[in-house]
């Protein structure tokens, strides 16, 4: 539709913004070459503020690609802090600033910007899925269950709604709701992803490999951070750590939230994991 929208007027600032968006979100989630995909999105966000240099849209559409592919924090911080200026009261802004601070470890920060948030937009969903998240992070699981069970009630084909919620159930090492949850994700790269995790806590070796191996042959490289992942709950550091390296090499967008994601917990004192992170430069704190 944003495609339609520029064929009926090239000069459309909010349409470049938009289409510059969503070609990140499909790069991110679906396709395989990072590379090609972001550059893409970038020329359609530049576009954009090139058309209106105070479009608040382009510069969120900038600002997610300096986080997720540039992995230029600072400019990715100065951009949102951009678009906020120019609309204050946004709250989908003021959230996606807020997953950047998590992401360098200014977690406090960030959970105060997401209660902010829900406050001003209860109905948010993404807000209440960050705050779902925050409150698993200070041990608050039954509080963050009950949001988990809210959303679902509200809309139970989001993707990620599973996958979120067998993390919950993860922490708390109960591998059979975990795997449940899992099992229901409609993001198949997190339902394999999390099955393997899953399996292999209950002991389910074959089975867990089995869903490791769909993953690498359907995904490969691209999934290089959920591998690392997999490894890393494994207790596999060097795996984990060749599957990080290879994200990085590929730009892989999941890898600003290594420093935060308790699923790399079990390799977390590896003096490798360590360097990696001062490599990705995520904050002195995470390391």
């Amino acid at each position: 539709y944003f495609e339609r929208a520029l064929q009926q007027d090239p000069n459309l600032a909010l349409a470049w913004a938009g289409q510059s968006e969503s070609q990140a979100y499909v790069t991110g989630f679906i396709d395989t070459d990072f590379v090609a995909g972001f550059e893409e999105a970038r020329s359609s966000a530049l576009r954009a503020l090139e058309l209106n240099p105070d479009l608040a849209e382009g510069h969120v559409a900038l600002a997610g690609i300096q986080q997720s592919y540039d992995w230029d924090w600072a400019a990715a911080e100065a951009s949102f802090k951009r678009a906020l200026a120019l609309r204050p009261g946004d709250t989908t802004i003021r959230l996606q600033l807020a997953s950047l601070k998590s992401s360098l470890g200014r977690r406090d920060e960030a959970f105060a910007d997401v209660q902010q948030v829900v406050e001003q937009d209860p109905l948010n969903w993404g807000a209440q899925r960050s705050l779902a998240t925050g409150l698993a992070a200070r041990g608050r699981f039954d509080e963050a269950l009950r949001i988990f069970d809210q959303l679902e009630a509200a809309d139970a084909s989001r993707t990620a709604l599973y996958w979120g919620r067998g993390n919950l159930w993860l922490q708390q090492g109960n591998y059979e709701r975990a795997l449940h949850e899992f099992s229901s994700e409609s993001f198949e790269f997190l339902k394999l992803t999390g099955e393997a995790i899953a399996y292999h806590h209950l002991q389910q070796r074959e089975e867990a490999v089995a869903a490791l191996q769909t993953l690498i042959s359907t995904m490969g490289e691209s999934a290089s951070f959920q591998i690392a992942v997999v490894y890393a709950q494994w207790g596999d550091a060097d795996n984990a750590m060749s599957w990080l390296e290879r994200g990085y090499i590929i730009r892989d967008p999941g890898l600003p939230d290594v420093g935060i994601s308790t699923l790399f917990d079990p390799i977390r004192e590896d003096p490798r994991f360590h360097a990696f992170l001062r490599k990705m430069k995520l904050g002195e704190e995470l390391v």
